[in-house]
């Protein structure tokens, strides 16, 4: 099961010409009562409409993100949990 950040990439690129095998289109309510983005994907009919705004055309809604994450690392400048991490 995928959130609807990973599900609306897949509505966008099934809205695509020549695009055969999409993912993952169903709506959010089939597999949770609350998803992570807003609006929620719903089908009418069927369908399912691309979102027309900047990015993926969603907001990503915090506090259900923050709901449903299991730690809340917070990453910045290269350090990690208070630790200096370098990266390659």
């Amino acid at each position: 099961m995928e959130s609807g950040i990973s599900k609306i990439l897949h509505v966008h690129l099934a809205g695509l010409k020549d695009n055969y095998i999409p993912g993952d289109l169903s709506p959010t309510r089939r597999y949770f009562a609350r998803d992570v983005i807003q609006p929620e994907i719903t089908a009418q009919h069927g369908l399912i409409q691309v979102p027309k705004g900047p990015g993926l055309g969603v907001e990503v809604d915090e506090d259900a993100l923050k709901y449903f994450a299991i730690d809340h690392p917070i990453i910045d400048g290269g350090t990690r949990f208070g630790a200096k991490h370098e990266f390659d």
